[in-house]
């Protein structure tokens, strides 16, 4: 199983001390948002975690969602049909910070517990 939490209340950049307005915060936020996911570094993984305050304890999780339309490598993806319901019925346009880490989790069919601030 594997246990995390988010809080949602982000402060820019995320991550205790960050300046949000450094140059260099927010070139990072935008490569780790868009770097293709084959080229993503364990690096990059914690610091897009950083980004959204997901907290990850136990075992190997795998990486959180980028969008709705991208899951991780290794992953099926989301069945076109749920995608339609999230984006034209619900009108989500990203997931929530906890959607990103549970919804691989949840496809890797392991239990989880997740903690939403």
């Amino acid at each position: 199983g594997v246990g995390f939490g988010s809080r949602d209340n982000r402060r820019g950049g995320g991550g205790a001390g960050r300046d949000p307005l450094r140059s260099d915060d927010v070139s990072t936020i935008q490569t780790v948002a868009t770097k293709p996911l084959e080229k993503m570094t364990a690096r990059d993984w914690r610091i897009f975690r950083e980004n959204y305050d997901i907290t990850v304890k136990g075992g190997k999780a795998p990486s959180p969602l980028r969008s709705f339309r991208e899951t991780s490598l290794g992953l099926d993806p989301i069945h076109p049909h749920l995608l339609d319901a999230i984006e034209k019925t619900l009108k989500y346009k990203q997931p929530s910070p906890i959607q990103r880490q549970a919804i691989p989790i949840g496809l890797q069919r392991r239990d989880l517990i997740g903690i939403a601030e």
